[in-house]
């Protein structure tokens, strides 16, 4: 599981994000399973993965986290 800080509404449906997440999905495949929401009760941005290989639940939350930071997403 990892955390964003962030200081406005993130929007998760922006495309990069999207299909960070799309892509992170797919590798996981049957494998594992991957969740992103904001947080109810505090300004974050919450990306949980599940799997038996820690190697690649590492690999996909780290993209989905770089797609958030890195894309402009805070919506307006």
């Amino acid at each position: 599981m990892k955390n964003i800080r962030v200081n406005q509404k993130v929007d998760l449906s922006s495309e990069p994000v999207h299909q960070a997440i799309m892509n992170a999905e797919q590798e996981l495949g049957s494998a594992g399973r991957l969740l992103v929401r904001a947080s109810g009760t505090e300004p974050l941005i919450r990306i949980m993965a599940q799997g038996d290989d820690k190697t690649l639940l590492l690999k996909v939350i780290h993209n989905v986290a770089e797609a958030i930071r890195d894309h402009g997403c805070l919506a307006a």
